[in-house]
């Protein structure tokens, strides 16, 4: 499921439904959901059981039913006429939410051919999707009540100009590939590869891995999640079969500080992903969840329960480069120092054991390929 949210009114949020409806119908069945709770309709006034249809819903708290014209006057008609092959209006109260959302899912027989683009705040207090966007109108900053409580969940802020009727994505942003929905960000994604690999004995990024380099695993897993990737490295020629841009540090031998310091400069977003090109397996759902604590702070990284922190798996805005420059005109070369003059926040890597591995030596390659293999 992708869900789609709204901030208030006139926001767009029907229109991207109907856009990824047209995108995403070519290659399966695109079941729509529309979704009101009745307190936070009309005036945003309680519907009073009594005023309601009896016959149909207020003996389960909800009602659901499906639309089956193109009423280019109702939000579950447009979504139909773009091409949905089936739209349900799951109506009720927040307490019987859970119970319409079962009683859905049991209805479309969901299975791996059909993909669901649901419109509700509410219903992301329910259900965990693949992907929450929020759409908000840039003319207009005020916020609803229900919107308040799941803003914090969104997985991207969809910025809609009433004026203009234009968003600041487009429907080619946000991708579904094996089960999993993702979005280009707004941001850039660096990938360090200038280290000698001196304990590994060989060069770490062209290590072989499941047919492909590892660096070339690495971009392949951020190229539907970002705008930007580029390749901090001074060897150019080595990496052209990337065909992404390579930035070779200002100064050589000055360490990976440099190396994030060479790509801020040359990256085109304030927010990056910094990764090192050892790293063969992205925790994606973590690196979006990284990038939306960014708002308030200069640095998210994570924290292993060990209590060691990753530098090189991490988001930085631009706006660092500053301090970072002090410290290499300074001489100073150590990552770790850099926050302390930074906002950092140390976010706890979630399933550590499960997915993330450093490889730095023959014996971590070694296992890591015998444990991908199995």
């Amino acid at each position: 499921m992708i869900m789609l949210g709204a901030a208030g009114r006139n926001t767009g949020k029907t229109e991207m439904a109907c856009r990824l409806i047209k995108k995403f119908s070519l290659s399966y069945k695109v079941i729509a959901l529309k979704v009101t709770i009745h307190e936070e309709t009309a005036e945003g006034k309680p519907v009073r059981r009594e005023d309601r249809d009896t016959d149909d819903w207020s003996d389960k708290g909800y009602r659901l039913v499906e639309e089956k014209g193109e009423n280019p006057q109702k939000d579950t008609g447009r979504m139909r006429a773009a091409g949905a092959h089936k739209v349900y209006w799951l109506e009720g109260e927040r307490e019987f939410l859970r119970e319409g959302l079962k009683a859905f899912l049991v209805l479309i027989n969901n299975g791996p051919d059909k993909i669901i683009i649901c419109e509700s705040n509410s219903m992301r207090l329910t259900a965990e999707p693949g992907l929450f966007l929020v759409n908000q109108n840039i003319r207009d900053q005020s916020m609803k009540p229900s919107c308040r409580k799941v803003i914090r969940f969104a997985d991207r802020i969809v910025r809609f100009d009433s004026e203009k009727f234009s968003f600041d994505i487009d429907a080619r942003d946000i991708n579904y590939k094996e089960g999993h929905w993702s979005i280009r960000e707004n941001a850039t994604a660096i990938i360090l590869a200038g280290g000698k690999s001196s304990r590994m004995g060989r060069d770490k990024s062209l290590l072989p891995s499941a047919g492909v380099t590892l660096i070339g695993k690495i971009a392949a897993q951020l190229q539907d999640h970002f705008q930007e990737i580029i390749i901090g490295a001074n060897n150019k020629e080595k990496y052209l079969f990337l065909n992404l841009p390579v930035i070779p540090d200002l100064e050589e031998g000055k360490g990976p500080l440099m190396g994030i310091y060479s790509t801020l400069l040359r990256s085109q977003h304030e927010i990056n992903f910094v990764v090192a090109c050892d790293i063969p397996d992205l925790n994606m759902k973590y690196v979006r969840e990284m990038m939306r604590q960014m708002k308030d702070h200069e640095i998210v990284m994570p924290k292993g329960s060990d209590g060691k922190y990753e530098p090189l798996f991490a988001v930085y805005k631009k706006s660092v480069t500053g301090a970072v420059k002090k410290l290499l005109d300074a001489g100073e070369r150590k990552i770790s120092l850099l926050f302390r003059s930074a906002d950092v926040l140390y976010l706890p890597l979630p399933d550590e054991g499960k997915w993330y591995r450093n490889l730095n030596t023959k014996e971590d390659y070694q296992n890591y390929i015998k444990d991908t293999s199995l």
